[in-house]
């Protein structure tokens, strides 16, 4: 279990134990007890009672273990179907986020931008033989390999030579 979790099941922990005796035996007993035996013991977060939970400062893992507790055991039928509906609104809305954020189209088209628009400022600022001699200065060298017949004369040259 990762220290980040575990961080995240102490805050859900504080936050359990601030609610009231009819509303902590609502949570299963099995839940209470995995919460507790696998919380951060170092780590004992302090919240303001007066403060409500949107305000607090809490991990995205802790966020998710709350609403989870409260789908699973402090919601009605229909405050359940409410909350899946207002989760998978939220779950598309960060999706449409994230897909105009890495959009792949824009991101080439930012790049092709980029690059037009520094070819135009390298012709503005280098004269067109500058830019023909870069041009041949980054140019591939081409390797030929030897023929068959010169790699096996070599061979033989070496055998001789090596037997002197």
């Amino acid at each position: 279990m990762t220290e980040n979790y575990r961080t995240a099941l102490s805050e859900t922990w504080c936050i359990i134990e601030q609610y009231s005796d009819e509303d902590k035996k609502r949570i299963p007993e099995k839940i209470k007890r995995y919460i507790r035996d696998n919380r951060n013991q170092d780590y004992n977060p302090k919240f303001d009672v007066n403060v409500h939970l949107k305000d607090l400062e809490l991990r995205p893992e802790t966020k998710g273990l709350l609403a989870l507790i409260y789908q699973s055991y402090f919601c009605n039928e229909q405050e359940k179907i409410e909350f899946e509906l207002l989760l998978k609104e939220n779950a598309k809305k960060k999706q449409e986020e994230l897909s105009k954020k890495y959009d792949i189209n824009k991101t080439f088209e930012d790049n092709y931008q980029r690059s037009i628009a520094s070819q135009e400022n390298i012709v503005e600022d280098n004269s067109v033989n500058n830019i023909i001699n870069e041009k041949e200065e980054t140019q591939l060298t081409t390797y030929q390999e030897a023929p068959w017949y010169k790699k096996l004369f070599a061979k033989i040259k070496n055998l001789f030579r090596r037997n002197k």
